[in-house]
């Protein structure tokens, strides 16, 4: 029997198909398999060009695989330039255009293929499909578009009219319209705007882009990862806020969640770093949300509280920033503040982090709301499943799920979570538990340790 292996990682995908494709074939075959095979030979010059490969080519679609976004979008606009090009040397109705759609994502990788939701999302979306060139004496006009290929929405349009001289800037600030445009639509919402508002370099920005998915996954290995990847960002560009500020963050993750021997020194690390970032700009929501982490991981609630409430009126349509609000609001004893804070950045962000779930369920626990605490642990833990999560982001969904089986009644479901926890961390103790945990109440951490005794854990 053969033994099939899996990877799984984070990778951008680039998905290509001919729009009108059964039109074109139906008029000539012979003319659109030569234009196909031809423009087909283009997009494969310019994956290897961006640092891609080619995954796939069936029929008349391309899909391809970077370790940048921005190297995929850079490779987008190029393909449909030269493309723009050879069009123009066609008559109208045998013009080939292709729609692209570009994601970030999580991909699982078996042998030479490719799967997961990261290339459905790319599949989804196709980027500067009616895209155009125009150019009259010294002057250009570029045209830009991306389109929902599910619905047929335009999601994002812009015109830009530069002297030709201005051709190499204009794509790289088409380039990260289209980044930005892609994360507010697919992944983050109105707050990717304001993080990479700061940075005007694409390299920069794409190191940061993809330091934030490692970083959500709330594993040692990822943080690490992630860390580098800011720190890349912000020697690119000094004066990048988000990405100190994230920097900051991966710091304080660390202390938060036991990947340090010495959590001291990592909370004097963030603490530097995000003085820092607060000196540099204070008007990005995303420092202040920074800070109450801080001020929530020193007790101090209040000026917690204030620090989350000053990134909101900052930035009301954060998602992040809501969540993190949330967060407080739950340790600080606010449940029914938590759940409506949680529930707003679920809505604003639809493609959220799995520990707003878990933040969720565990507000519904406080409030009583059991059977409501279930349903949102199920939904954690099937994200978690999905997104190949592991360590404490696993670990969590077991033990919140645990605690849901306890308070309905259910203790032979929870000793089965708790049963893989133990399983997953066979050191797992209540006391270093304890450590992760930031309740202003005390009594309210011996509820979930009494809890949790319950469904078997020590």
């Amino acid at each position: 029997m053969t033994d099939v292996r899996f990877k799984r990682k984070l990778a951008a995908i680039l998905s290509a198909d001919v729009k009108g494709y059964s039109r074109l074939m139906g008029e000539d075959e012979e003319a659109t398999i030569r234009t196909l095979t031809e423009y087909r030979e283009v997009l494969r010059e310019k994956v290897a060009f961006r640092h891609g490969r080619v995954v796939d080519s069936p029929g008349d679609n391309v899909l391809a695989e970077f370790g940048s976004v921005v190297d995929a979008v850079k490779c987008a606009v190029e393909i449909q330039k030269t493309i723009g090009e050879r069009n123009a040397t066609l008559s109208e109705n045998r013009r080939m255009l292709f729609r692209i759609g570009v994601n970030l994502g999580d991909i699982v990788e078996e042998e030479d293929r490719i799967y997961g939701e990261g290339v459905n999302i790319a599949a989804r979306l196709e980027g500067l499909a009616e895209g155009g060139v125009r150019k009259a004496g010294s002057r250009l006009r570029i045209t830009a578009q991306l389109i929902d290929g599910t619905t047929g929405n335009h999601l994002w349009a812009e015109r830009y009219d530069r002297e030709l001289e201005d051709i190499f800037d204009l794509q790289d600030e088409i380039t990260q319209r289209i980044v930005v445009a892609l994360q507010v639509e697919l992944t983050r919402g109105e707050q990717a705007r304001v993080w990479h508002k700061s940075s005007h370099n694409l390299e920069a920005l794409g190191h940061a882009s993809k330091a934030v998915d490692l970083f959500e996954r709330f594993t040692r290995e990822d943080n690490a990862k992630a860390r580098d990847l800011f720190e890349q960002a912000a020697r690119l560009d000094p004066k990048y806020a988000f990405a100190w500020t994230y920097l900051a963050w991966t710091y304080w993750v660390d202390a938060a969640y036991g990947f340090s021997s010495s959590p001291s020194e990592p909370i004097e690390k963030a603490l530097e770093l995000a003085k820092k970032s607060i000196t540099m700009d204070d008007t990005q929501p995303v420092v202040h949300a920074l800070w109450s982490t801080i001020y929530l991981g020193q007790g101090q609630y209040e000026k917690a509280i204030e620090a989350g409430e000053r990134a909101l009126e900052l930035g009301p349509n954060n998602a992040c920033n809501t969540a993190v609000l949330a967060q407080i609001m739950y340790f600080a004893g606010r449940g029914n503040e938590a759940i409506e804070l949680m529930e707003k950045a679920m809505r604003l962000s639809p493609y959220h982090p799995h520990w707003y779930l878990g933040i969720l369920a565990l507000a519904y626990i406080t409030a009583e709301r059991y059977e409501e605490a279930f349903e949102i642990a199920q939904q954690q833990f099937d994200l978690v499943k999905k997104r190949g999560v592991f360590g404490m982001g696993l670990i969590t969904s077991h033990l919140i799920l645990a605690e849901v089986h306890v308070h309905l009644g259910r203790e032979e479901e929870a000793r089965k979570h708790a049963k893989e926890v133990l399983r997953i961390a066979p050191g797992f103790s209540m006391e270093e538990f304890s450590k992760s945990t930031f309740y202003q109440d005390p009594s309210h951490l011996e509820n979930r340790l009494d809890t949790l005794r319950k469904a078997g854990l020590k």
